[in-house]
């Protein structure tokens, strides 16, 4: 019976973690939908914040609502499908999350207002994990995990109409991988291990968290998987380093790196496997996608140190306030690198750094020179803040503008360009700094309830009060639209294929007129699990794109109308404001211009379709 309860206690006190993490979350929730100013009614509207790049998930999570991201769905793309196992615009795990959750989701625009807010509770969650595994005290560890789930980079990204970016719940999974890598000493797993009752128990506790938390980070968000690639691939090759210099002997070296290269290796793995995967034409790609991105680009797009040091733009603060916006508008370097949105607590963090990275660099005359260890001097010499060193000066040489990502751009691939984004990883591996050092200077407990209440009232004001003022989701009517797609519904019958003019390539082909990049998509997005075919949606660069490609001429467009078996013609025109007439001669070769069958209702009678006689 004692030996019973015993070996539950360990999976006791897991189950108990696992609760707190998830209560970090639904706390980093509750703050997102207050800070938003969202109810519940508004999870079935569109948010119009993040312009044509909210459209196009709107666009892909409608599809993916109905279809399998990584297959082809054949209500878009008419006459054949649209094909975004090639596009990089789902990462596995999210797709996932679309597909357990699609059967309780109403549609498209609820399953990415859905999926938008969960990334908070994943964010805290595994945010809570990363600072544990950094063994700091319990309530150290929440406090912190709610700060990095609710940062202003967080807010921002979602309000881009970036979810996936937004979606961080990664990058502290890459933080617990750093500290894996570094060595048994900072190895959240190693007393786990350790505690193995026999040779079979310790292989698969080695094996278990390596192969779930590589995985979990090689499969999530294109950025976050590279980022991770940097930081614990660079981790790993300093550590390589220190040991060839430490290490008396060959097989000590190998003994000492033998599971940090595996934990590595396999975090490449996985990753090389996917894109590998990924690359494959299946006879239907013949294009790369983003093959238009230069190398160039990883330069513009490269992040600033006083953007990094400055609070957000959006914080409580108004004097702080007033300077980040004065710099955001009047710096003419790089007046395209992306605000990273650095919260107060998290600046401060970094200043932390900066000082111990310098104290490190000097220490054999600042530090060994002093006769008795102070807190100050073990917490200088903790192997958890050389780890999260190691990785943060890795990190901060990809963020800075003309860095080594612009290097890595010009040497490998230039599809990863907005090298400020690593500042969320900076962010979370100075938080720990400085969760480390609260831990270590706090043995009372009411030092250390006021250090985290006077931290958290910055916070407050800084992440809170002020992107409530800041931020607004702008909730859209689209009560027009859908009562329109509502009456194409009834008009057509079932697999009507209809012909959208303009003719656009999907995605990122630019505005027409008044028409955003994506727009043609919302259609589709209201038109619900009707059988409906549209023919925007086909991928630009695969077979079924082509179809229409040629049609530069009334005669080829009749052509090819009367070919796929189309039953309506559909125009928008707000894409034909420069040149209001030109659709009605492609029209014409078809159907009479002048006799829609059906005009939309909003004020501007902004969409007309034409059915086709049989």
């Amino acid at each position: 019976m004692k030996s019973a309860i015993a070996n539950f206690a360990p999976w006791r006190r897991a189950g108990i973690e696992a609760l707190i993490a998830l209560g970090c979350g639904v706390v980093a929730l509750v703050i997102a939908l207050y800070v938003l100013k969202i109810d519940p009614s508004q999870l079935g509207e569109r948010w119009g914040s993040g312009g044509n790049d909210q459209v196009l998930h709107y666009d892909i999570f409608s599809s993916a609502l109905h279809t399998f991201p990584f297959l082809p769905n054949h209500n878009l793309g008419f006459p054949n499908a649209q094909n975004l196992f090639f596009a990089p615009l789902f990462d596995p795990w999210s797709a996932l999350f679309v597909l357990i959750f699609s059967p309780v989701l109403p549609s498209g625009i609820w399953a990415l207002n859905v999926y938008s807010l969960a990334g908070f509770i994943g964010a805290g969650f595994t945010a809570y994990f990363f600072f544990r595994a950094l063994r700091v005290r319990r309530a150290i560890a929440i406090f912190f995990a709610i700060l990095f789930a609710t940062v202003p980079y967080h807010f921002v990204q979602l309000l881009y109409g970036h979810p996936f970016l937004a979606n961080y719940w990664a990058v502290p999974l890459i933080g617990i991988l750093v500290l894996m890598v570094a060595g048994d000493t900072m190895n959240p797993f190693a007393g786990w291990v350790s505690r193995s009752r026999s040779v079979a128990q310790r292989r698969w506790r080695v094996w278990l968290p390596i192969v779930v938390i590589t995985l979990l980070v090689a499969l999530t968000q294109s950025y976050y998987f590279v980022f991770a690639a940097i930081v614990v691939g660079g981790t790993w090759a300093v550590k390589a380093v220190l040991e060839l210099v430490r290490s008396r002997s060959r097989r000590e070296f190998v003994h000492t790196m033998l599971w940090p290269t595996v934990t590595t290796g396999m975090l490449v793995v996985f990753i090389g496997a996917q894109l590998a995967v990924l690359s494959l034409n299946l006879g239907d790609r013949y294009a790369k996608y983003f093959g238009a991105r230069l190398p160039l680009e990883s330069e513009l797009y490269g992040g600033k140190i006083m953007n990094l040091l400055l609070p957000a733009p959006s914080t409580g603060f108004a004097k702080l306030a007033q300077w980040a916006q004065i710099y955001q508008s009047q710096s003419p370097t790089s007046p395209s690198s992306e605000n990273p949105s650095t919260a107060i607590v998290t600046g401060l963090a970094f200043a932390v750094v900066l000082v111990v990275v310098v104290v490190r660099l000097m220490r054999g005359s600042v530090v060994t020179g002093l006769r008795k260890p102070t807190v100050v001097t073990r917490f200088i010499d903790d192997d958890r803040i050389g780890a999260l060193l190691v990785a943060f000066v890795v990190a901060f040489l990809f963020f800075l503008v003309a860095g080594l990502g612009a290097l890595l751009a010009w040497a490998v691939s230039p599809e990863i360009r907005t090298w400020s984004r690593m500042s969320i990883v900076l962010s979370l591996l100075a938080l720990g700094v400085l969760a480390v050092l609260i831990d270590m200077i706090t043995k009372k407990v009411w030092l250390r309830i006021v250090i985290l209440v006077v931290l958290g009232l910055v916070a407050v004001v800084d992440q809170v009060v002020g992107p409530r003022k800041a931020f607004d989701i702008q909730v859209t009517d689209d009560s027009d639209l859908r009562s329109f797609v509502s009456q194409i519904e009834g008009t057509v019958g079932e697999n009507c294929g209809i012909v959208q003019l303009p003719l656009k390539g999907f995605p990122e082909t630019g505005n027409l007129g008044q028409m955003g990049d994506y727009d043609e998509g919302l259609l589709y997005d209201y038109a619900g699990d009707s059988s409906l075919r549209w023919s925007y949606g086909s991928v630009v660069g695969t077979n079924a794109n082509s179809f229409w490609s040629d049609d530069d001429a009334p005669a080829a467009f009749a052509a090819d109308v009367k070919e796929s078996g189309a039953c309506a013609i559909l125009v928008d025109t707000f894409a034909f404001t420069e040149s209001p007439g030109y659709w009605q001669a492609f029209v014409s070769s078809v159907a009479d211009p002048s006799a829609p069958t059906l005009v939309s209702g909003d004020k501007d009678k902004r969409y007309e379709l034409f059915v086709l006689k049989s």
